[in-house]
């Protein structure tokens, strides 16, 4: 019903309630990004472009790995959104 009422109007001015967002900060999010950097670092030292673009691929792939089952958003502390236990 929430998203629902949602649908036509301006999205600056709608209120997400709190259950559509997990207990991570926006920060959290996209430093789990660069959980797989190590494959990044591999890349740089490869001498065969083959092996090397192998590499970036799966960094990019690996990046999706921990949002398998993540359908809510993060809170974004920049619009005043924080998260206590």
């Amino acid at each position: 019903k929430i998203l629902k009422d949602a649908i036509g109007k301006d999205l600056s001015r709608f209120c997400v309630p709190v259950y559509f967002n997990e207990p991570l900060s926006m920060l959290q999010k996209v430093c789990e990004m660069m959980r797989y950097d190590f494959l990044l670092e591999k890349a740089a030292n490869e001498e065969d472009t083959l092996i090397r673009l192998i590499y970036v691929a799966a960094f990019t792939v690996a990046q999706y790995a921990g949002t398998q089952f993540r359908c809510t958003k993060p809170f974004n502390p920049l619009l005043g959104e924080t998260f206590e236990y």
